[in-house]
C-alpha cells in the first residue's frame, strides 16, 4: 500500500508552497524547512490491535489529524496531562450518570473491554496532547500498537524533531477505515456517524473541552462528524450546554 500524507484540517490552508499544507499556528513547529514534507514512514503492525488502528485511521481520514507527526523523545506524559487522557481512564470506569454529567455519552457495553482511551494523534508526537482525539480500546491493543509505534521509530532512527509517516499494516474493521485512508485516493464516504455500530470510532471520539467543569473535574465533550466537528490542534469550548447534549452515542 501507499500512504499520502494528509492535509491538516483544510480550513486553515493560508497559501502557497509549504503552508498550503500547514495551518498558520503549526508552522513555526517546521524546523528545518522542508522536513515535514520527507518524514520518515513507519510501519504499523494492526495485527494485534486491531480496533485501536482503526481509531487513529478515522482520526486521521475523518477528523483530518495531522500524518506526518513531530517525534518529540519523551513526549507522552506530557501529552496524556494535557490530552486529559488520565482522567479520561478513570472516568471511562464510573458509572453512566458520573461520565455523562461529564460529557462522555457512551454505554457501559461499549466501554466493557474498552477503557483504554486512544490518543489518535499520538503521545510522543508535537501535535498531540492539547486537542487530542480519543477513543476507548482495549488496553492489550492500545498497548501492543504503541510497542509497534516504537519499534518502527527505533528502527528506522526517527530522532527528537524529526516527523514520521504512519502507515498501516495488516488492518481490519468494518468499515476498515485504514483501507479507506490509504485508498488512492482516500475515500471519506463512510465517515458518518449514521448507521453505525455503538463502537464505531465515528461514535465514540471524545475530545477534552477547555474549560473547567464543576468541582475542576476535567469536562469532556463527544465529537459529532454530522455537525462538522474536526481536528484543530486544540481543546474544544463547547457552546453552553453542550457538554450535556446525548450526541454521538444517541443518533
Amino acid at each position: 500500500m501507499q500512504l499520502v500524507p494528509t492535509l491538516i484540517f483544510s480550513a486553515t490552508f493560508i497559501g502557497p508552497g509549504l503552508s498550503t499544507a500547514i495551518p498558520k499556528e503549526l508552522q513555526p513547529r517546521i524546523e528545518p524547512p522542508g522536513a515535514w514534507e520527507n518524514p520518515k514512514v513507519v510501519e504499523i503492525d494492526c495485527s494485534r490491535g486491531p480496533e485501536t488502528c482503526n481509531a487513529d485511521c478515522y482520526g486521521i481520514l475523518c477528523w483530518v489529524e495531522p500524518n506526518p507527526v513531530q517525534y518529540i523523545y519523551g513526549n507522552s506524559q506530557r501529552d496524556a496531562q494535557g490530552s486529559g487522557a488520565v482522567a479520561l481512564r478513570k472516568l471511562f470506569r464510573q458509572p453512566p450518570q458520573a461520565r455523562e454529567a461529564r460529557g462522555v455519552f457512551i454505554s457501559d457495553d461499549v466501554l466493557r473491554g474498552r477503557d483504554s482511551p486512544e490518543e489518535t494523534v499520538m503521545n510522543n508526537a508535537d501535535e498531540g496532547g492539547q486537542g487530542e482525539i480519543m477513543n476507548p480500546v482495549p488496553f492489550p491493543d492500545n498497548r501492543a500498537i504503541g510497542e509497534s509505534l516504537e519499534r518502527q521509530i527505533l528502527a528506522h532512527g526517527v530522532s527528537n524533531g524529526q516527523y514520521y509517516l504512519k502507515k498501516f499494516l495488516h488492518t481490519s474493521g468494518n468499515p476498515d477505515y485504514c483501507a479507506l485512508l490509504q485508498a488512492i485516493p482516500p475515500d471519506r464516504s463512510r465517515c458518518s456517524a449514521k448507521g453505525k455500530a455503538p463502537a464505531d470510532p465515528s461514535r465514540t471520539s471524545v475530545i477534552r473541552a477547555a474549560e473547567r467543569g464543576d468541582w475542576r473535574a476535567t469536562p469532556f465533550k463527544m465529537m459529532d462528524f454530522d455537525k462538522g466537528d474536526r481536528w484543530v490542534g486544540f481543546p474544544k469550548t463547547p457552546k453552553r450546554g453542550e457538554r450535556l447534549e446525548k450526541t454521538s452515542q444517541e443518533h
